[in-house]
């Protein structure tokens, strides 16, 4: 069944959130709405702003490695300090005979909690000054709440669903091998990475290994990943900071009378980016939020994995427009995955495609850095 989508606001200030996504918000919006004037073109920042931003991400980087090291410290010393209370317990079970660290687990689990609050409280800090540090959103947007609520959840690593709202579904085509697979990795990449080491560890140092060596292994591992997680966090900010004023500077390029001319050709056309993207991805949201305010009864529903061919015909002036918004969508994350060169590349075979891949990933690197866009 079809569905027709006309653009009204989505976000609930307080529909669906937790105690910390609401205080998370609180915090935030206190930043925004401090800004000073509105920013259009947030994405294009200037060489102060730039020093600013990459300040931020070093100490918010720092500090969630050494959260990463200080939970791992916390967690094994005691092991080592009190073996009596956090060493093996040994009880029967139905006649079977268990070992097991049942304390130094629960203990383990516990402390997660404190981790996971502090570094939420870095990311949001982090997400909360780089926002002051842009001047935006501004409080005369006119999404401004939505706005501070997809700040939020990049600072609380909250997944970004906003595209099911548009019945797009960024895995179509996957196998459930392949989808799972994505998922448990993302997961639990950093404990797998620990097991790893462990291994490593114990096979080359053998019965030298002492427990307490292979334990702290750990530290550098979970730096790192929090190090990482909170890298992450940072760039998503800023792409949730770019993408909307980006695709309003790129969208005034192109013509009511162009996009209706490519009507039939927009919904498959983003659904074929999300699957290039495979993930829910949010710029990809904001790019479409906006071109749906120009053809409000796109007709969304789609229930197979697009094509690249489906998306071009014999007519050149379609497919240059086409092209021209395919290539906007895939960079306006500032990112190109391999999956997503290796499509422009194929592009790149045909004589009436524009662009040149080393071209379009440079545009892609001063993008993602602040300089702004090149011109489509």
């Amino acid at each position: 069944m079809e569905r027709n989508f006309t653009f009204a606001p989505i976000i609930d200030e307080n529909m669906g959130k937790g105690i910390v996504q609401k205080l998370g918000f609180r915090y935030i919006e206190g930043a925004a709405k401090s800004a000073k004037t509105e920013v259009k073109n947030a994405y294009v920042l200037s060489d102060e702003q730039k020093k600013k931003i990459k300040s931020i991400s070093w100490q918010t980087v720092f500090w969630s490695a050494m959260i990463g090291a200080l939970a791992v410290l916390i967690v094994v010393l005691p092991m080592h300090i009190w073996p009596n209370l956090f060493g093996i317990q040994k009880f029967d079970l139905f006649g079977t005979h268990i070992e097991f660290e049942v304390y130094y687990t629960i203990f383990g689990i516990l402390m997660l909690f404190p981790e996971i609050w502090a570094l939420n409280y870095i990311n949001l800090r982090a997400v909360k000054n780089i926002a002051k540090v842009c001047d935006y959103p501004n409080k005369s947007v006119s999404d401004f709440n939505e706005q501070i609520e997809l700040l939020t959840e990049a600072g609380l690593e909250m997944p970004a669903r906003h595209l099911a709202l548009f019945n797009i579904d960024p895995y179509i085509g996957l196998s459930k091998f392949s989808y799972y697979s994505l998922f448990i990795l993302a997961k639990l990449k950093a404990t797998l990475s620990n097991i790893v080491v462990k291994l490593l560890v114990k096979r080359f140092l053998g019965r030298y290994a002492l427990r307490i060596v292979t334990d702290l292994a750990g530290i550098p591992i979970f730096a790192f990943w929090n190090a990482w997680a909170s890298h992450q966090v940072i760039k998503e900010t800023k792409m949730r900071l770019m993408a909307s004023g980006a695709t309003e500077d790129f969208l005034e390029e192109i013509t009511d009378e162009d996009l209706k001319s490519i009507e039939h050709k927009i919904a498959p056309l983003f659904h074929f980016i999300a699957q290039q993207k495979r993930s829910y991805n949010f710029a990809l949201y904001a790019y479409m939020k906006e071109v749906i305010k120009r053809v409000p009864n796109l007709h969304m529903e789609n229930k197979k994995e697009i094509k690249l061919e489906e998306l071009f015909s014999d007519d050149e002036v379609q497919n240059l427009l086409i092209a021209k918004m395919l290539v906007f969508g895939l960079m306006v994350d500032g990112s190109l995955s391999l999956r997503e060169k290796l499509t422009l590349k194929k592009l790149g075979d045909k004589d009436w495609f524009p662009y040149n891949i080393n071209q379009l990933e440079e545009a892609v690197k001063r993008y993602s850095n602040g300089f702004g866009l090149v011109e489509l």
